[in-house]
């Protein structure tokens, strides 16, 4: 907690920036708090010498959910006003200073106190953290979100199949509502477009997301759509997620969704949908400071012939192209705010036609110790 007087500095510069003068504005309660993570493994990665790849060891962060500072606030007045400013530090990137820091979340919360929550600024999707909720092996090298998987098996010439085992959007600037809950319902609303600000709006994206939550039950049901990606055609994703905890320390998590990903000509030259399926499941088991857990996911193109792929990340060649990860987790608390990680997980990529030229598939195994800290 900052002392007062900073505290006051801060919130001096902030009104003087906004134009507003200090006496026009009243509040109850003002906080502020400095908080941060550090996320790293220790990885050494095994993989297919039949697709050309290299073995390697090495420390890095965990990609999407790297080691991250920020400051966080709210001010309670008629309505509750809450703010986060968040950067991620990400040595796991390539040499490239545009992804070694960056930023995460820039946002405001205005709570109305009855009618709903209104967010605008950067910030997760709806969806986000529903998903990463029901991940057992959640930001380690072996989450679904699919962000290492895919540089672990991925390079081949292959294009990306947006996620694994689920799909979500984050860090994107929006404006989102999120209603009040009723009866274990809740209704989320969000609208961007894809981060920069194209006034000609190049690509605008919205999405609902219901969520239900009642005892150990939590269910959401995702409907997203990027209005303008094509002018013939629109990219929905769609998937049903539940997450079950139980008293006794048992949790699952499932998740099912279609995601059309990209546009292609068949040979009649119709257009054509490139689809992809994707199925999730997560089981863990908590006992004191430990944690067990076990995830599946995997993530299939449909069988269509495509000709030419419009965008040009999905080949002609990938017909029924699939990719797919188990992976097993202990995770320990030896202190409230830090965890010791140990990961092991099987990732492979494959499809019907050679990725690059004769090979097929790529195979890793992967075992990473990590270690998280907050404060």
């Amino acid at each position: 907690m900052l002392n007062s007087r900073f505290r006051a500095s801060i919130a001096g510069l902030a009104f003087v920036t906004a134009g507003i003068a200090p006496e026009s504005y009243s509040q109850t309660e003002d906080t502020l708090t400095i908080y941060g993570l550090i996320n790293k493994e220790l990885r050494y990665v095994a993989q297919s010498e039949d697709a050309g790849k290299e073995s390697s060891v090495a420390v890095t962060d965990v990609d999407g959910f790297e080691s991250r500072i920020g400051v966080k606030g709210s001010q309670d007045g008629d309505f509750k006003i809450s703010y986060v400013a968040e950067v991620g530090v990400n040595s796991g990137r390539d040499a490239s200073s545009d992804y070694r820091i960056r930023p995460r979340i820039f946002k405001v919360d205005l709570d109305t106190k009855g009618y709903g929550v209104i967010t605008i600024g950067q910030d997760w999707m709806p969806s986000a953290l529903f998903y990463i909720k029901m991940d057992g092996l959640a930001a380690t090298v072996a989450q679904n979100y699919n962000l290492d998987t895919s540089y672990v098996v991925g390079g081949l010439g292959y294009g990306s199949l947006q996620g694994l085992g689920y799909n979500f959007r984050a860090f994107r600037d929006q404006i989102r509502y999120a209603s009040p809950t009723w009866n274990g319902l809740t209704y989320k609303l969000s609208y961007d477009t894809n981060g920069p600000h194209d006034y000609d709006g190049v690509q605008r994206n919205v999405e609902h997301f219901l969520q239900y939550t009642r005892d150990t039950l939590n269910v959401g049901l995702l409907y997203a759509d990027c209005e303008s990606c094509d002018a013939d055609m629109k990219l929905p994703s769609i998937g049903l997620a539940a997450n079950i905890k139980t008293a006794g320390g048992l949790a699952a998590g499932f998740n099912y969704g279609l995601q059309t990903i990209g546009h292609g000509t068949d040979e009649n030259g119709d257009m054509e949908e490139i689809i992809v399926t994707r199925i999730f499941a997560s089981f863990s088991y908590q006992k004191d400071e430990n944690t067990y857990s076990l995830t599946y996911g995997n993530a299939t193109l449909g069988d269509q012939d495509y000709i030419v792929a419009l965008d040009e990340t999905i080949s002609a060649n990938y017909k029924e192209a699939s990719q797919q990860q188990i992976g097993l987790g202990y995770k320990n608390m030896i202190t409230a705010k830090t965890a010791l990680k140990l990961t092991i997980a099987q990732m492979s990529i494959s499809a019907d036609e050679p990725i690059v030229s004769d090979k097929k598939e790529n195979v890793a195994q992967v075992v990473a110790l990590g270690v998280q800290t907050g404060f």
